[in-house]
């Protein structure tokens, strides 16, 4: 009964080892992604109308 016990708590203890684990790796993961709410950062014109889209240059020759 005494060796039960002592495999419950080795499992349990390297459970709580991975579970800190992944938390940390994710938390590294997420400081490294670009926060695209981040209004200070600056971007091209060329970025700008890929994402959000721009006059084509037709449209521009039918405005004269």
């Amino acid at each position: 009964m005494k060796s039960f016990g002592l495999i419950v708590l080795s499992v349990t203890a390297v459970l709580a080892g991975v579970a800190v684990a992944i938390l940390i790796i994710r938390k590294k993961r997420m400081d490294s992604l670009v926060d695209f709410d981040d209004f200070d950062t600056a971007v091209s014109d060329e970025e700008f109308e890929h994402f959000f889209g721009g006059e084509s240059k037709e449209d521009e020759e039918d405005d004269d």
